[in-house]
């Protein structure tokens, strides 16, 4: 591998972070997790953070934040999150000289093995699972890594919290707002109209208001058995992203007056079409007319059933907080990274209006994907994820696999001695 990079002249060093934003700004895979929020976001925790750049002669061809964190044996472990960004269209070779070049550069750093899961697509599927077969799968990607000495943790499915996801769930947007609606499943089509008719407002809240955004995520991570965060990470997101409106705290609510308001209205005014159709069946019965009473009458009983709820509803406040999400604003997309719901105030569809309005915000702002992130892979109907799944496929998007993460081991020796002892440990708990 010395002499590939020799004949390459592809070395990696460390430039500033002018340089590292002027790169990735440019770069197809430029993701959040490679922004230099995210670096200053790990620092503010005392981590050391690089920027890399890989140059072939004099030329920048491919750049990485990379985190250091303690690791064994007076090492480090290093992170290179959502990268490094290099150009995956290359050869093989070349991408294996790349990384080589990293890994050789880390060396000099006391690393004692680095760790990448590349924002690079393995392959595109639809919404049952199937491979898309007008696209390429990245095998040769996957047999670059492992070229330059990356030990793959596998294709994996599942949920494990500890990992950014291996695979996503994005809706494209390359029409226009009323063509993407009605490519929605019809479910979600009308959950969206009836959050805009229940007068379902979704806004940014202020730092002061985090905690309503914590507390629906909490309750979406216990309904899902998970652990969500301590309160404080939300507070850490706000101070190193929003000054750059790199990310949104948006919740959903509804006015529990105004909608009481309308409701009382929209009640009054099918009691008076109710009278005149009762009106016309006395002087000319049909069964038509007879349909149409009871269609009313159903309906009026909806209405006031829901005010009957709304009432309920008022001794919690004038305002009902119906879902709450945490949105990444970069590169070329918008990533949903978590969103939560209240279950007792479903019928208001919530959720839809949050997720509709950050697909118009991206139609209106030029970003060509919404990104509501990560899912199992598991397509069966016994998945750990599959109601959220259900709810994510009705806006008829797309999935994609990535390739997983990687391992570089860089001092070999007490790589190997690591692996070992870390086996021996798990082998003891299981005891």
């Amino acid at each position: 591998m010395d002499q590939l990079e020799t004949k390459k002249s592809v070395h990696a060093q460390p430039i500033t972070e002018a340089v590292f934003i002027e790169f990735a700004s440019s770069h197809p895979l430029n993701n959040i997790w490679q922004s230099p929020m995210m670096g200053h976001m790990q620092e503010s925790k005392g981590k050391k953070v690089l920027y890399l750049g890989v140059f072939e002669g004099s030329e920048l061809i491919g750049a990485s934040s990379v985190v250091l964190e303690p690791a064994h044996f007076g090492k480090y472990h290093a992170r290179t999150m959502r990268g490094p960004l290099l150009n995956y269209e290359d050869t093989g070779e070349s991408i294996a000289a790349q990384l080589n070049a990293i890994t050789k550069f880390l060396k000099k750093e006391k690393v004692l093995y680095w760790t990448t899961d590349p924002y690079c697509v393995y392959s595109r599927r639809d919404l049952d699972g199937r491979i898309n077969p007008a696209f390429e799968v990245r095998t040769d990607l996957v047999e670059a890594f492992r070229m330059s000495g990356g030990i793959h943790s596998g294709f994996s499915t599942g949920i494990d919290n500890r990992h950014e996801p291996r695979w996503m769930y994005i809706v494209p947007l390359k029409s226009s707002k009323e063509e993407i609606l009605h490519s929605f499943e019809r479910k979600c089509q009308r959950s969206i109209l009836r959050a805009k008719e229940n007068d379902v407002t979704v806004r940014e809240v202020n730092q002061s208001e985090l905690h309503l955004v914590d507390e629906l995520l909490n309750q979406a991570a216990k309904k899902h058995n998970f652990q969500w965060r301590e309160a404080s990470y939300n507070e850490n997101l706000w101070e190193a992203f929003h000054p750059s409106g790199a990310v949104k705290f948006l919740i959903a609510e509804v006015n529990l007056d105004q909608f009481t308001s309308k409701m009382e209205a929209l009640i009054a005014e099918n009691r008076q079409k109710l009278s005149k159709v009762e009106e016309q069946i006395q002087q000319v019965p049909s069964k038509k007319m007879e349909n149409r009473r009871q269609t009313l009458n159903e309906i009026i009983m909806s209405q006031n059933k829901r005010l009957e709820e709304v009432s309920k509803y008022k001794t919690q406040g004038k305002t009902l907080p119906l879902a709450a999400g945490i949105f990444f604003i970069y590169g070329n997309e918008v990533i949903c990274l978590m969103s939560g719901y209240d279950d007792q105030y479903a019928g208001f569809c919530g959720p839809y209006a949050l997720h509709w309005e950050m697909i118009q915000y991206c139609l209106n702002h030029g970003f060509n994907r919404y990104n509501l992130y990560g899912i199992s892979g598991d397509f069966s109907s016994s998945a750990i994820d599959h109601g959220v799944y259900d709810f994510k496929r009705g806006f008829n998007g797309e999935v994609l696999e990535l390739m997983g993460e990687f391992q570089f081991p860089v001092d070999r020796k007490l790589y190997k001695a690591f692996k070992y002892l870390k086996a021996v440990k798990t082998k003891l708990k299981s005891f």
